[in-house]
């Protein structure tokens, strides 16, 4: 029975992954000819190969080197978001953020970042790539430079922003149970997870992440 009753929650979930980008695509080849067909685009990875870009219509397939440009049709727009093929023809790259710093995706939901542009120079999205482009904002550069410690550090021992997830909610959780028993120890007990909760509570929420830091330097300029 649980089975059947949670099988649902699979279905929307699937469902819901696979028509973020599913709709009308404008498809011009390389030949100069377009059309306009119903699919979605996926970021496709076969074993140890690259990721790339593959635009699903029923039993065809179109992928980047066959085209010079494609554009998502959403409602009535008829120009829609535009993609270029990248350089290696590997990916259609959709400007999924516009501003001073740009950002490019591989696919027109905005997912499967690939590059970030500044003043006509395009350099791979990392988060450490996006530090250099914050240097004419002092305040935004240091902030986002703590920021950028953190990120390296989880980057280097995987489960440590887990563990930091954890030990906040353990804290809460242990300060619910001694506040239940008024002896000096539970109220120094009190005291000291208030403290740590407190501090790391403040930490995750003066964290710069990387989307944020193009949005609020794009809003700043």
């Amino acid at each position: 029975m649980h089975k059947y009753f949670i099988a649902p929650f699979f279905f929307l979930l699937f469902f819901h992954a696979n028509a973020q980008n599913y709709g009308r695509y404008k498809v011009v080849f390389t030949d100069g000819t377009s059309k306009i067909v119903k699919g979605r685009i996926a970021y496709v990875v076969n074993g140890d190969s690259l990721p790339k870009d593959v635009l699903i219509c029923r039993k065809h397939t179109i992928v980047p080197s066959q085209t010079q440009s494609i554009a998502w049709l959403v409602g009535y727009d008829e120009q829609g978001l535009q993609g270029l093929p990248s350089d290696d023809k590997r990916f259609w790259l959709f400007k999924t953020i516009n501003g001073k710093i740009s950002a490019y995706a591989a696919l027109p939901n905005g997912r499967g970042l690939e590059y970030l542009e500044k003043d006509g120079v395009r350099v791979p999205f990392t988060i450490e790539n996006i530090l250099p482009l914050l240097n004419d904002n002092a305040s935004l550069y240091k902030r986002y430079e703590r920021s950028l410690k953190v990120f390296q550090r989880q980057k280097r021992h995987p489960n440590a922003g887990l563990l930091e997830a954890s030990f906040v909610s353990l804290s809460v959780i242990g300060l619910c149970i001694y506040s239940l028993y008024a002896t000096p120890v539970a109220a120094l007990t009190d005291i000291a997870v208030i403290g740590t909760t407190s501090v790391l509570i403040a930490a995750r929420i003066s964290r710069l992440y990387p989307l944020e830091a193009i949005r609020q330097y794009n809003y700043m300029q």
